[in-house]
């Protein structure tokens, strides 16, 4: 049955911050011997006496496990295809309580993730744009009043040069903004959806190879707690590519693939989605018996990498618009002075 309107507004509300808090609640719940049903029953008294939107979620897994839906079931709606494959397995195997520690775990994950992704990236948006801004106040502005001292044709070649790009700045800058907002725009869809032949070698660039490295993050994170719940390799891989995006798909694909051909499980994941050195930790751990433990090893591990390697492209990003912005401080100031001393100069002569 297809959602609401409401519905569908309740569902994109109820973000990973919103997720982890009514996983945590549920676990509390389990733990004192509460069934799920009940719990979520008392979390929807006090959605409902608010008219809180999440009061469109709770109802609907209630009305859903009261027809006799598994609770996994009933949430698959409403949270992501990793998490309800991690509950049912708890559900399998009697073990619920583990099921949703392990899910608050990767939500957790996740979440510190987008944090640290965010915490990088939006910076970096308002610095360009911030720097943008300033090009052309500058060009359109103050330099157009500092050309109106002393005939141009005296100005020294260097302050023509600088002149002649402002002037191109502010006479374009219309198509010159609209270039970069397209190249943002393309990046923003290559991402997700290129796969053709050029996609590999611009995953060794940026912004591809930072990305590459965040969402390989997240798969091992995913991989690695359902593995934990005693999931497969190959029902997780089926489970991720539910939700994933055309690049990530055709790789995964790639994976299912190498394990019916016979490969191990290290070297079935081995398809250049990965960065080399996550890779090259997975292949290691290919041939053990606790191959899922190796992978939870190395998936915890790269949350705290991404996030060094995010805070390092933060700093980099920071200390480059900074450096362009001093530039244009600087050049503006010298025009200035070299016009001054010519004026200077020419009145001396006079």
């Amino acid at each position: 049955m297809a959602l609401t309107l409401e519905q569908k507004l309740a569902k994109l509300s109820f973000n990973v911050d919103k997720r982890l808090v009514f996983y945590e609640k549920l676990l509390s719940f389990v733990k004192d011997g509460i069934s799920p049903y009940d719990a979520i029953r008392t979390m929807n008294r006090r959605f409902v006496k608010e008219k809180a939107s999440d009061r469109h979620i709770t109802q609907s897994i209630l009305k859903d496990q009261g027809a006799g839906n598994s609770l996994a079931d009933a949430l698959s709606k409403w949270v992501p295809d990793n998490d309800v494959s991690i509950i049912r397995s708890g559900e399998v195997t009697d073990d619920l309580p583990g099921s949703l520690i392990e899910v608050i775990r990767l939500t957790g994950d996740m979440r510190t993730l987008k944090k640290g992704v965010g915490k990088a990236v939006k910076p970096a948006i308002v610095q360009f744009i911030v720097l943008f801004g300033i090009i052309y106040a500058l060009s359109a502005y103050m330099i157009p009043e500092i050309k109106t001292f002393g005939d141009p044709e005296n100005y020294p070649g260097f302050t023509l040069y600088y002149f002649g790009f402002a002037d191109f700045i502010a006479e374009y800058f219309v198509f010159i903004a609209g270039f970069f907002v397209g190249i943002f725009l393309w990046i923003k869809w290559a991402i997700p959806n290129l796969t053709g032949v050029a996609r590999p070698y611009l995953d060794r660039v940026p912004p591809f190879s930072i990305a590459r490295r965040i969402s390989s993050g997240y798969f091992l994170l995913t991989v690695a707690a359902m593995m934990s719940k005693g999931v497969s390799l190959i029902d997780a891989l089926s489970n991720i590519q539910k939700s994933s995006n055309p690049y990530q798909k055709k790789h995964i694909l790639q994976m299912k693939k190498r394990i019916g051909e016979g490969f191990n499980e290290g070297d079935s994941l081995n398809t250049g989605y990965l960065p080399p050195d996550m890779a090259g930790d997975i292949i290691d751990y290919g041939g053990l018996t606790s191959f899922s433990e190796g992978i939870a090893s190395i998936a915890n591990r790269s949350v705290k990498d991404i996030l060094e390697f995010l805070e390092k492209v933060s700093g980099s990003v920071k200390i480059v618009m900074l450096a362009l912005l001093s530039t244009v401080a600087v050049l503006t100031i010298v025009s200035i002075m070299m016009i001054v001393l010519e004026m200077t100069e020419n009145m001396q002569l006079v």
